[in-house]
């Protein structure tokens, strides 16, 4: 879908525990549009965490950052779209 949609992107999978907060406390975030996890709440909340550690964490925190939900419970995305204003009709 992203490629159809014309959009390019780099796919980087994350090897261990934590992989995610040092690959994002390395970025040189001036190279990215944003951040888009594809994951559960976890790898998430290692983003986070990564850009809120870094030096220039002030301006790290205003790249936009994406959830396309893939785990087990999603909790923290279906919070996000539901305090968004989205709602789901099941």
């Amino acid at each position: 879908m992203i490629s159809e949609a014309g959009l390019s992107f780099n796919l980087i999978q994350t090897e261990r525990q934590n992989h995610a907060r040092e690959l994002v406390q390395g970025l040189s975030l001036s190279e990215w549009d944003a951040i888009v996890t594809v994951s559960g709440d976890g790898l998430l909340y290692e983003v986070l965490n990564g850009l809120l550690e870094r030096p220039d964490w002030e301006e790290a925190v205003k790249m936009p950052v994406g959830i396309l939900p893939c785990g087990s419970g999603n909790a923290l995305a279906g919070a996000v779209n539901q305090h968004g204003g989205c709602t789901s009709s099941a």
